[in-house]
């Protein structure tokens, strides 16, 4: 994104509209946007780092629209982050993730 700003070259700018482009048109009328197929409890959020990746996605998305002002990145990406919380009371226990701002924990090395 920021090179794509920085960059006076119009095929960087096309390859940014593209990949934008792209991105939000994987988009579920129900605002997921992931590698993996969107289950209706949206349990598809604890397979690995699917939830921690859409958060990026969302994030990518406000910063193309804090950048470039493309309204479309910017209704992506709420309507994904609405996703998200939408779907976190319903996590599998255990489930925590640094991108939500968890509470840092001591650790002890032993070396």
């Amino acid at each position: 994104m920021l090179f794509a700003e920085d960059s006076a070259d119009p095929l960087v700018m096309e390859r940014r509209n593209y990949l934008v482009g792209e991105t939000i048109q994987t988009q579920s009328p129900s605002g997921y946007i992931g590698v993996y197929a969107e289950e209706a409890d949206g349990a598809q959020l604890w397979t690995e780092y699917c939830f921690h990746d859409a958060a990026y996605i969302a994030y990518g998305l406000a910063e193309d629209y804090r950048h470039f002002r493309d309204a479309r990145s910017l209704e992506a990406a709420r309507k994904l982050a609405d996703y998200l919380m939408a779907k976190w009371p319903h996590r599998t226990p255990g489930n925590f993730f640094t991108t939500l701002a968890r509470p840092k924990r001591t650790c002890r090395s032993t070396i």
